[in-house]
C-alpha cells in the first residue's frame, strides 16, 4: 500500500490537491461445496481534493462505481464457467497455438480443472475505510532577479537591432 501511495503522490500534479485519500475494494466469493468465504482485492481507488471532506466525497463515487466493478469482475470469474475458460484460453493462447496435440490436450483440461476448481458463488463487496493523507507540496520557487550585466546584455542587444 505504500508503495502505491509513493506512486500517486509522484504522479499528481503539485497545486492541485493538498489531501489524498484511498480506499481498496474487495470482493467476497464461497467456492461451491464448500463453507469459508474467500475475499480478493478487486482495486485500490484513489481521490484528492483540496481537503478531507471534498477528497472523501469523491473517493465514495469512485468506491461505489468499484464496488459494481468488482462484483462484476467476481461474476465473471467464479459464476460463469464460460468466461474463465475463454479467459484463460485467450491467456494461454500462444502455448495452444506452438504446442503438439497432447501440450494442447494437457493446457485444455488443466484449464477445465482451474475453471471448475474456482467456480463459486460471489457474496458481497468491500470497501476499506478511506486513509487520507495530507500532501505537503513545495511552494513555488521564486523567480531570480536578474543582474546587472544580464540586463546590460539585453540592451546591447536592443541597441545592435
Amino acid at each position: 500500500m505504500i508503495l502505491l501511495w509513493c506512486c500517486f503522490i509522484l504522479s499528481s500534479s503539485p497545486g492541485k490537491a493538498d489531501v489524498t485519500c484511498a480506499s481498496t475494494v474487495s470482493f467476497n466469493w464461497e467456492l461451491t461445496g464448500q463453507s469459508g468465504q474467500k475475499s480478493e482485492i478487486h482495486a485500490v481507488v484513489f481521490s484528492h481534493g483540496s481537503d478531507e471532506k471534498n477528497a472523501k466525497a469523491d473517493l465514495l463515487i469512485k468506491a461505489r462505481r468499484a464496488q459494481a466493478e468488482a462484483l462484476a469482475s467476481c461474476r465473471r470469474e467464479h459464476e460463469t464457467i464460460s468466461t474463465c475458460v475463454s479467459r484463460r484460453y485467450h491467456q494461454a493462447r500462444e502455448a495452444i497455438r506452438a504446442g503438439t496435440l497432447s501440450a494442447r490436450r494437457a493446457v485444455e483440461s488443466a484449464i477445465a480443472e482451474e475453471c471448475s476448481a474456482r467456480r463459486g458463488t460471489c457474496l458481497s463487496t468491500d470497501v476499506s475505510p478511506p486513509d487520507c493523507r495530507t500532501l505537503e507540496l513545495p511552494s513555488s520557487p521564486t523567480p531570480k532577479e536578474s543582474s546587472p550585466s544580464t540586463n546590460t546584455d539585453e540592451k546591447e542587444t536592443e541597441q545592435s537591432k
